[in-house]
């Protein structure tokens, strides 16, 4: 039951990101958003990043958390945080290289 902590608590955190950021907070939650200058934040298009954003932390944390449990259940401990954490890498470099396109 302990390797579930680690795995809950994350899932946990994904989805309070996904409800908790909005475009009233984005400027200062959200890197590199919060670097930009108020020219380069004219060329972003928030309002269409955040509904990519926030799907893509809901669908994270529901589906990684699916999927350790179908691998710690046709597997062992091991391999199921193994792929659990290749998994949320992955995704994450997904996350950054998909939200390239919101810069107009």
């Amino acid at each position: 039951m302990s390797i579930y902590i680690p795995v809950i608590i994350v899932t946990a955190m994904y989805y309070i990101i996904s409800i908790s950021i909005n475009k009233d907070n984005a400027k200062y939650l959200l890197s590199p958003y919060n670097r930009m200058s108020e020219a380069e934040r004219k060329k972003f298009d928030l309002d269409k990043f955040l509904i990519f954003f926030k799907n893509f932390f809901r669908q994270q944390s529901a589906y990684t958390f699916l999927i350790f449990v179908i691998f710690k259940w046709l597997y062992n401990d091991k391999v199921a945080i193994s792929i659990y954490s290749l998994l949320i890498t992955l995704s994450l470099i997904y996350l950054v290289i998909k939200s390239n396109k919101f810069y107009k």
